[in-house]
């Protein structure tokens, strides 16, 4: 990133931080990162530049190195919610991606399904048809 471009930033923030005296240096802090996060702008020339390859299941999996079932398929919903970009699957479609990703799947995904949506980590969705969806 250019200096000119962060200075653009570092303005933009103290600029939204002016408006909350109490909290200025928090709004500072959030709005100074949120900008830098972005990245570049999306009307890029070089479209070349901006393309990102996606992770694998198989490459995600080896981060984060889940042992237990229940982590194995919050992390497995995790993958199909933010990588695949599906808010919706069904126990099947996360045995499927643990097996992509070389993971054991638990002997009863559902059951793994139901202890996260326990712990409010996976909502459960209605049945359609015979499949449970969950998000």
């Amino acid at each position: 990133m250019d200096l000119d471009k962060l200075a653009q930033h570092v303005a933009a923030a103290r600029q939204a931080s002016g408006h909350f005296p109490n909290e200025a240096e928090q709004v500072f802090t959030a709005v100074l990162t949120a900008l830098l996060l972005q990245g570049p702008p999306s009307d890029s020339t070089d479209a070349t530049a901006n393309r990102v390859k996606p992770i694998t299941a198989s490459e995600f999996f080896s981060r984060l190195r889940p042992t237990q079932d229940v982590d194995k398929v919050l992390s497995a919903a995790y993958f199909c919610d933010v990588h695949r970009s599906k808010a919706e699957f069904s126990a099947e479609e996360l045995r499927q991606t643990l097996l992509e990703a070389k993971i054991s799947p638990p002997k009863n995904v559902s059951l793994g399904v139901l202890r996260n949506a326990q712990r409010g980590l996976i909502a459960q969705k209605e049945k359609q048809g015979k499949k449970k969806l969950h998000g």
